[in-house]
Parts: C-alpha cells; sequence; structure tokens
C-alpha cells in the first residue's frame, strides 16, 4: 500500500488508488495523510480526494464489474490497485485503458500490490505475472523479480512479444507499442 501511495505523492500529477471496497480505499487515504503528516488538501466527499501541489489523488472502491465504468474517461498517469488479487482481470484492463497522461514527460504506469490470491477469482493474477509464478511456465526461475518482460494483446490473447516494439500484428491498422511488465516480490 505505502510503495502506491508514495509513488502517487512522489512521482505522478493524476493518481487513482484502488481498493476492491470503498471503506478499504478509504483508509488508504487516512493512510496517505498519516505519511504527509497532514490534512491540507483532503476532501472527504465521495470521490475521496487529495490534493496536493502539482499532483491529484483519487482514491476508490470497485465492488462490481460494472463499478469499472465510474474511471472510464479520465487519463491517469498512476493506477494502484491494492490487494490486486481482490479485483476481477476484467476490471484490471478495463480501467488501465486510461492510463495516460496530456504530459507526455510524465511517466505512466499501473501498481499492483498484494497477497497471493484467496479465492478462485483472483488466480489470473497468477497466469498474468505466470513467469515469475508459474513453476509450469516456460520462463519460470529464468526471469528475475524486476526483469522486464513485453506484452501486447494479438487476436485478444495477452502475449509476450520481444521488447517495446513498435511490432506489426495482423488485423490491426498500425503498428503497436507493447507495455511492460514485472514482478518484485515482498521480503
Amino acid at each position: 500500500s505505502d510503495l502506491g501511495i508514495g509513488a502517487a505523492i512522489t512521482a505522478h500529477e493524476q493518481s487513482l488508488v484502488l481498493r476492491r471496497y470503498s471503506a478499504d480505499a478509504d483508509s488508504l487515504a487516512e493512510r496517505a495523510m498519516e505519511i504527509l503528516g497532514s490534512r491540507q488538501g483532503f476532501n472527504g466527499s465521495p470521490p475521496v480526494t487529495l490534493r496536493l501541489p502539482g499532483r491529484h489523488l483519487t482514491f476508490g472502491g470497485m465492488k462490481d464489474l460494472e463499478d469499472r465504468q465510474r474511471y472510464k474517461g479520465d487519463p491517469k498517469d498512476l493506477i494502484v490497485w491494492d490487494e490486486l488479487p481482490d479485483f476481477l482481470e476484467q476490471q484490471y484492463t478495463f480501467v488501465n485503458g486510461w492510463n495516460r497522461s496530456a504530459n507526455r514527460l510524465q511517466r505512466c504506469r499501473a501498481i499492483g500490490t498484494g497477497n497471493p490470491p484467496t479465492t478462485p477469482e483472483g488466480l489470473w493474477v497468477i497466469k498474468r505475472w505466470a513467469a515469475w509464478l508459474d513453476p509450469h511456465h516456460a520462463k519460470y526461475g529464468k526471469v528475475k523479480d524486476g526483469e522486464l518482460l513485453w506484452y501486447t494483446t494479438i487476436n485478444g490473447v495477452d502475449t509476450e512479444v520481444d521488447g517495446p516494439g513498435p511490432h506489426i500484428i495482423p488485423g490491426e491498422p498500425k503498428p503497436v507499442i507493447a507495455k511492460s511488465r514485472t514482478f518484485i516480490r515482498a521480503k
């Protein structure tokens, strides 16, 4: 949790910090203010926000699949998924579609934090980061924590590619730039 909040406070302009349940997201806003040592810029009315000079953090929940619609359209250069295995994969992929910035110099990223999945619905996390987590994956044990792998969607399937690209994908009107992905174990 502190990793995502710290990235939002120090390195991003427009951040969205999510938990599956709104009450849990509110506790993350409280944690942000605890880290800052101030409640200045805090707005506790939904959506819960924290405005700092050059920074805007929005804290929210996404209990149901349809709740993802609340987060479409607004560019966010950081999306933090706290306790990622609690979310549905469709929520994660849909909302990450707005991971962008009008500032071309601003780094854009999504950070997922969490513990191992505790429900079958959370097993998508193992599949998405299989190179680091699934002993049956061809790269398991060969990629290091923090090492970047590159992925794009080909024919509706999340597919590893060789570097950021551009990649020519059959059926796509223009070359595609892949997104990097990594995994870092808590220690």
